[in-house]
């Protein structure tokens, strides 16, 4: 999990700053004496029932905390509880729930990474417990996290679920592409007009020629795309492209030779764009598609999607934006 706070507000990511963003273990540092300023797990210490912290020789009351509150009108813990309430009503709606067993293996995988990072930043390894005494955090508030974080995930792919498109009016194709863009010569110059039209002319010859092997049985087109293709990423697989719709996606040259491809293993023209000359070879029309390639094509895109930490932050922003919020100032208002 990326992010245990939503909004990246709970408390324990301003104890563990490391921990939202952590996404492979901490490297376990060396032992390290203790010198001022590192963190020793405290002895136990009981307080009186008035004392919220001890800071120090220096007690913070349950008075103090109270005169804050009042002072301050908890306004972020108020925003927290607004948004969080935000949260389960989109859940609700989306008819979200929560396994009792995933929600526990996330809290724990959590509370790994919280001891992870702490070690990491303070160079002092500790237990979830010992950070707990420490700094107050509790698996609470450590499950109250997880939890929201589940049912916002939840919640936003039922939403993107509604906005991603079907396979229907998509392509697959595998290409070729050997690169004619005017890039330097061995000199480090631009390749001046006549060098510039060798270049292309070299390169439509040598397609050409990878195209005739091809039809004549000499080579697949996959092997092809792997050992001549300009387009490394997609060569490695074979020339391999993502499903693509009329959207822009691809460059217009591309995307019309794409679609007047009609039928499966069929292999186009020359097409030439601004990157060079492509071969294109149509695997598949959407609508010829099976139904398992349109399930996991959507919940490949939904996936997505819903990894994308800032489509997830706008789209609860705009729930509060659009939320009927009505504030009672006085209600804040704590007597001691």
């Amino acid at each position: 999990m990326k992010n245990l706070s939503i909004f990246g507000t709970l408390a324990l990511i301003g104890i563990c700053a490391a921990a939202s963003n952590a996404q492979k273990p901490a490297v376990k540092p060396a032992a390290k004496p203790p010198v001022k300023g590192t963190v020793v797990a405290p002895k136990k210490v009981v307080l009186p029932a008035t004392v919220v912290a001890r800071v120090n020789n220096r007690d913070i009351t349950t008075q103090e905390l109270v005169d804050l509150i009042n002072r301050t009108g908890a306004r972020d813990t108020v925003q927290k509880l607004i948004q969080y309430a935000i949260i389960e009503e989109e859940a609700r709606k989306a008819g979200a729930t929560i396994d009792a067993k995933d929600l526990a293996e996330k809290v724990k995988t959590e509370k790994q990474r919280i001891v992870a990072n702490m070690a990491s930043q303070t160079g002092n390894p500790q237990t979830f417990t010992e950070i707990t005494a420490r700094y107050g955090l509790t698996e609470a508030e450590v499950e109250w996290g997880v939890r929201l974080q589940i049912l916002s995930q939840k919640a936003y792919a039922k939403q993107v679920e509604k906005q991603v498109p079907t396979l229907e009016a998509q392509v697959k194709v595998e290409h070729i592409l050997l690169l004619t863009m005017n890039q330097p010569g061995p000199d480090g110059k631009p390749l001046s007009p006549d060098e510039q039209k060798k270049k292309e002319d070299e390169q439509r010859t040598r397609l050409e020629g990878i195209v005739a092997d091809i039809k004549a049985g000499k080579m697949t087109f996959e092997d092809a795309a792997k050992k001549y293709s300009d387009d490394k990423a997609s060569g490695a697989e074979g020339g391999a492209l993502p499903w693509f719709g009329r959207t822009g996606m691809m460059v217009p040259e591309f995307e019309t030779a794409a679609f007047n491809l009609s039928k499966e293993g069929e292999i186009s023209p020359l097409v030439k764009t601004q990157y060079g000359f492509h071969v294109l070879k149509l695997v598949k029309r959407g609508k010829e598609a099976t139904a398992a390639e349109k399930a996991k094509f959507k919940a490949e895109e939904i996936k997505k999607l819903t990894t994308t930490g800032s489509g997830m932050q706008q789209w609860l922003q705009g729930l509060v934006q659009k939320a009927t919020i009505t504030l009672n100032p006085p209600a804040v208002n704590v007597k001691k």
